[in-house]
């Protein structure tokens, strides 16, 4: 198999989803989250799975750092 894109193995949330986690929940998704991120960047051999990393740090900027 190919490289693996961060969009794979990243799970994300409606605005409304979001809202009815506890604290403690959208704590543990940053931190899986952050850790999926890590992961997939280091295995990244080629522009694949870094583009994918890169891409989701932008979403996680403009979709998700509102919610964090």
């Amino acid at each position: 198999r190919g490289a693996v894109t961060f969009e794979e193995v990243s799970v994300g949330f409606s605005p409304e989803e979001w809202a009815e986690l506890r604290p403690w929940q959208r704590a543990l998704y940053r931190e899986v989250m952050c850790d999926n991120y890590d992961l997939v960047a280091s295995l990244g051999e080629g522009a694949g799975a870094r583009a994918g990393s890169l891409r989701w740090g932008a979403q996680r900027s403009s979709r998700h750092h509102r919610h964090l």
